[in-house]
């Protein structure tokens, strides 16, 4: 069974199966920002500006839990296996337990976090200045230690996307850039979008070598990439000049060993 989830601004969460109404609810206090399914499990979590994160049962109609983080929750994510819950707040970055909606860990990050995304083992936080364009992808390990930070200058985080396995991170910019890291934080690649618009949205697939782009234009990208492409081939011209320059030095030896015998 597919399952639709969406949040409204009044704080109302809305489930069909694109055939019924499943629930619909007022569970939040404010707008509903986010919402996220449990990865195989008929389950939605939601955040919203007031604070809270919550969990849905869908096939029970109940609100399993119900969590006040004490400031407005912009993004949420689930990791692949969906063991854990991410979630990204106001100077903020919360590793949350979805079976009991307890805190496990909550690490400092400059910024809004308006954009979150977890592995297997790495949460990604992208924080947003509050008066200037810029920002920081912030990398915390399990244990909520900080592992590394890349900053950008001049634009805005606005969407992030893992790998299933936990290798690549992809970074979407309101400047319509986006950027592939691996897990150490080691930049892969960079692309433009279309006419440069900014990034809304990112998907990469399961097996991590297409990426779909939302942005602000009327059209949308499909990447196909090698995350790890193999060393250039050097050019021809290149090759021509050293195969040119051990030549040279043949003849000189040459030379040399000429005028010696002589």
């Amino acid at each position: 069974t597919y399952y639709i989830g969406a949040g409204l601004l009044d704080g109302s969460v809305v489930i069909t199966n694109t055939e019924d109404i499943l629930w619909y609810e007022r569970i939040h206090d404010d707008a509903v920002l986010d919402v996220e399914f449990v990865p195989r499990v008929a389950m939605l979590a939601t955040c919203s500006r007031d604070g809270t994160v919550a969990l849905i049962d869908v096939v029970r109609s109940d609100v399993v839990w119900r969590t006040d983080l004490g400031r407005p929750v912009f993004s949420i994510d689930f990791n692949y296996d969906g063991k854990f819950l991410a979630a990204g707040a106001p100077e903020s970055v919360f590793l949350i337990d979805p079976g009991s909606g307890s805190v496990i860990w909550e690490n400092g990050v400059h910024g809004l976090v308006e954009s979150v995304a977890l592995g297997t083992e790495i949460t990604y936080a992208g924080g947003n200045d509050y008066y200037g364009n810029q920002s920081e992808l912030r990398a915390t390990n399990s244990t909520g230690y900080t592992m590394w930070i890349i900053p950008f200058e001049d634009a805005f985080i606005r969407a992030l996307d893992v790998s299933d396995d936990d290798r690549y991170i992809v970074v979407g910019l309101s400047n319509g850039r986006i950027f592939l890291f691996d897990n150490n934080g080691k930049e892969l690649w960079e692309y433009d979008t279309v006419d440069g618009a900014g990034v809304t949205s990112l998907d990469l697939n399961p097996t991590g070598d297409y990426l779909v782009v939302g942005s602000e234009s009327t059209e949308y990208d499909l990447i196909y990439f090698d995350p790890e492409p193999p060393p250039p081939v050097p050019e021809p011209y290149y090759v021509g000049l050293v195969v040119l320059l051990v030549l040279l030095l043949v003849y000189m030896f040459y030379r040399r060993r000429v005028a010696e015998a002589s």
